[in-house]
């Protein structure tokens, strides 16, 4: 039981309506289980029954898994998504939500890492990032990026120097 191992941890269940995906919240954190979406939209959550918990399906869960990186949170690993491939991910999704808000807030997400992979340097990272992406996912990327940030498709599109 997923949820009592982690009640020493000071985290607690919440769930979100309508739906009845679970996440774990403490004070610092909150946790979110994502399992690959595969087949129809799946409008409930995905059962996790040795866990007694559930998880939220994601399409293209894969392209947040490229390079993951480890963060530690008040002392407790927890594996993330590269920021590059946070950003490629939000780029190729933000045009299928259906709710506008979603839609806002996945783009401006998106916008807001290349920002700051600019400021950092990252552009080599996010290129490598593009890179393995399938033509579709490229296709669908760059066409959110010519809608609204041409730079930074003339960066994705220049093979990174070897």
């Amino acid at each position: 039981d997923l949820s009592a191992l982690l009640a020493d941890l000071g985290f607690e269940v919440a769930f979100s309506a309508p739906s009845g995906l679970m996440k774990l919240q403490s004070d610092q954190l909150v946790l979110e289980f994502l399992v690959p979406e595969i087949g129809p939209p799946k409008s409930k959550p995905y059962p996790l029954p040795q866990l007694k918990f559930n998880a939220q399906t994601i399409r293209h869960l894969s392209m947040l898994l490229r390079k993951p990186m480890i963060v530690d949170v008040s002392g407790i690993p927890v594996k993330v998504p590269h920021p590059a491939d946070y950003c490629l991910h939000k780029l190729f999704i933000y045009d299928r939500r259906k709710l506008p808000d979603k839609r806002k807030k996945d783009l401006e997400s998106a916008l807001a890492v290349l920002e700051a992979l600019k400021e950092k340097e990252g552009w080599k990272t996010l290129n490598e990032a593009f890179q393995d992406l399938t033509d579709k996912e490229k296709k669908r990327v760059l066409a959110a990026l010519r809608e609204n940030c041409y730079e930074a498709e003339k960066l994705l599109t220049t093979p990174s120097p070897q």
